[in-house]
């Protein structure tokens, strides 16, 4: 789930151009810090789809009902301040029929539900999930998904002002991804030492489906999303403080480095197809190196305060950047938003281009193993009723945190809902 930690897999070194990163010289992506966005904060739809290794594929954004409710979702959002929310196109719901058609039934309805209600959309285009008939690893995978991104840019753009509304993340957190599914055995394809492979060939997915996208709707904008994790040496073992920081920053950094470019150039990398920097950061981000069940806490002396983070992300890739997903659970959710709030203020005031913050999930979802359990992690918890419904309970201390912030940083930013 989005709060356990994420491992993060490299390519063997013999796989890829290692150049050292010209970091002063990375070119930044608007610069001005104008707001590209509605609002500062982001509702996350949980919107995997992948096949589990009991062969179960999930669908978490009809088991929140979401796809069903999503225009009084919108809404409920929308009263609390959040008009940007990252969704999901279902790649694999939507390619049913071997790619000779689509269904965008339920995307054309979310579309124009968010048109209505006055919602900015980012839609994920794979979020794990794939059609079945597809072999990830092979030719087939990039330009099925190609076809794919373009059929979904001339559906969704006749509900839009403009091109520049559309707002995309081809694959998302392809390290994670990579790993879970090229060697992690947690979901399809369940392969084994393959994860380098597999990272390659979500970055040339990502970067052939939006080629295929630009062709339709050339403004449309591009928000990439990756854990930013980082390990440590273990304290009685200072001799993996090499490794640490090598796996820290450039194991960690391969999906961005290569859509931008700046690594394995034989992708066809640049630094348009990276975009927007989304990154997804949790409480658990920061722990010992080959020890991933050791997490520090913000009062070890090793942790990296979320601000510094931030700014290593914005000297590597410029901006903007985007929180893509961050969260806690139960009575931690409204004490770890406004520290992390802090941390970007921070950040901000230091010159790094935040430009938006995800509650990620924003309305609770099932366990990817126990649909019947449903975590207490969003902005809404849901609670089925006897009817088969889900009820959305609003967090309210998390409510509250966001409107204190908001108060506090209008009108600068935004208005107060």
């Amino acid at each position: 789930m989005a709060q356990a930690a994420r491992p993060v897999v490299h390519a063997p070194v013999s796989e890829c151009v290692l150049f050292p990163c010209a970091l002063e010289a990375t070119p930044v992506l608007n610069p001005v810090k104008e707001p590209l966005f509605p609002s500062f904060f982001w509702g996350g739809i949980e919107c995997s789809s992948h096949v589990n290794a009991a062969g179960r594929r999930l669908d978490q954004m009809a088991a929140t009902q979401h796809d069903r409710l999503c225009r009084a979702d919108y809404a409920r959002m929308a009263a609390v301040g959040i008009r940007t929310v990252r969704e999901t196109a279902r790649w694999h719901w939507c390619d049913r029929f071997g790619g000779q058609e689509y269904d965008f039934s339920v995307v054309t309805r979310m579309a124009e539900a968010a048109q209505r209600e006055g919602m900015c959309l980012v839609w994920d285009l794979c979020h794990y999930g794939y059609p079945d008939d597809v072999d990830p690893f092979s030719p087939a995978f990039v330009t099925r998904f190609a076809d794919f991104c373009a059929a979904f840019a001339r559906q969704v753009l006749p509900t839009l002002d403009s091109p520049s509304q559309l707002w995309v993340t081809p694959i998302n957190e392809p390290s994670y991804f990579a790993w879970a599914a090229g060697d992690g055995r947690r979901f399809a394809p369940l392969a084994a030492g393959r994860a380098g492979d597999l990272k390659a060939q979500l970055v040339r997915a990502s970067i052939a489906g939006l080629d295929a996208i630009w062709s339709v709707a050339p403004g449309a904008g591009v928000l990439s999303c990756d854990p930013l994790v980082r390990a440590v040496a273990p304290w009685d073992a200072p001799e993996l403080a090499d490794a640490a920081q090598q796996w820290s920053e450039w194991a960690v950094t391969e999906s961005f480095d290569w859509l931008a470019g700046l690594r394995y150039p034989e992708l066809g990398g640049a630094r348009r197809y990276l975009g927007a920097v989304g990154l997804n950061i949790y409480a658990l981000c920061q722990w010992e190196y080959e020890r991933p069940r050791s997490f520090l806490s913000p009062t070890d002396p090793r942790w990296w305060p979320i601000r510094r983070l931030l700014q290593f992300a914005s000297d590597r890739w410029g901006g903007p950047i985007v929180i893509a997903e961050t969260g806690e659970t139960r009575e931690r959710r409204a004490p770890w938003l406004r520290d992390l709030l802090g941390e970007v203020d921070a950040a901000r005031a230091a010159g790094v281009d935040v430009q938006g913050v995800c509650l990620y999930p924003v309305l609770g979802p099932p366990d990817w193993e126990d649909t019947t359990a449903f975590y207490e992690s969003g902005l809404w918890d849901l609670l089925p009723q006897p009817d088969g419904t889900l009820a959305r309970i609003l967090h309210e201390p998390l409510a509250a945190t966001m409107t204190a912030w908001l108060t506090r940083a209008a009108p600068q930013k935004e208005p107060v809902p």
